[in-house]
């Protein structure tokens, strides 16, 4: 299948009709693995996703950034602080960081330390490296929603979509709708809502059938307009199934985004796929 082809199948922002559901369809977490960045490539191939988020400081950047390049695969920044270890070195943002050097493990010990100043650096930081390793960055989104746990860090990733002409991803909460309209005003694109679908809710067992459940029900959920799912797909091989704790969980959301289910899926909730456009 060509590029020009590909892109035909995803509606860009500014051709859709007002009560269109259009729908993101985003893997998360990228750059931290080939196995992922192969998978992801599939996933492209088949038509399932539309856009991927890079975590900047991933061991396997390089690689994925290469591959995303080359199959002009829409993709944006995954903003992390409890994650692994930054761009920055830990002595140059003290605050986000533990004494071995790696970031703090949870949302609360990040906030209990916030120097908002330290943030900016190591955000910013992390965009400039996939901008200069050549991604076409269209979007921002963050891990585990940290952006969206604090009104500084909120003004922060507003501010920084603003000054590199950059997407966000915002979930569906009045309380974010300001942001929206200013993004709106400045013709940047934002999301109506940011949802996801990692542990099965009522206790469910983690199995395709239930996944595949779940996933119905969401789609079913979507209102007219841009909509974000963040997933975390990735294929059942050795190296996933030794790196990822949670691997049944990516397992199983790579093998339903491959399936015809999906795509039924998708169809019978009269779904658009979209990306975010290019800035």
């Amino acid at each position: 299948m060509t590029t020009s082809s590909k892109e035909k199948q995803r509606m860009q922002l500014d051709s859709g009709e007002d009560n269109a559901i259009q729908l993101i369809v985003n893997v998360d977490d990228v750059g931290n693995s080939q196995d992922v960045a192969a998978g992801v490539l599939q996933l492209w191939e088949a038509g399932a996703i539309s856009s991927v988020s890079v975590m900047a400081f991933g061991s396997d950047v390089d690689h994925t950034a290469k591959l995303l390049i080359e199959n002009n695969i829409p993709t944006g920044v995954h903003l992390a602080l409890n994650h692994g270890r930054g761009v920055l070195p830990a002595d140059e943002v003290p605050s986000l960081h533990t004494s071995n050097g790696d970031f703090w493990d949870s949302a609360e010990e990040i906030l209990a330390r916030l120097v908002i100043s330290e943030v900016k650096r190591e955000f910013e930081a992390q965009i400039e490296r996939l901008l200069r390793i050549g991604i076409a960055v269209r979007h921002l989104d963050s891990h585990m929603g940290l952006a969206f746990m604090s009104p500084e860090l909120l003004r922060l990733y507003q501010e920084l979509a603003q000054r590199y002409r950059l997407a966000v991803a915002l979930p569906e909460d009045p309380y974010f709708d300001s942001v929206r309209k200013q993004l709106a005003q400045n013709s940047l694109a934002a999301s109506i809502s940011l949802s996801g679908i990692y542990e099965l809710s009522r206790d469910a067992e983690e199995t395709l059938t239930n996944r595949a459940a779940h996933y119905r029900s969401l789609l079913c959920s979507l209102k007219p307009g841009l909509n974000y799912i963040f997933s975390h797909p990735a294929p059942p091989t050795a190296t996933i199934k030794a790196e990822f704790g949670d691997h049944m969980i990516r397992n199983h959301d790579f093998e339903l985004f491959m399936s015809s289910e999906w795509k039924k899926m998708i169809a019978e909730a009269k779904i658009t796929i979209a990306s975010f456009p290019n800035r």
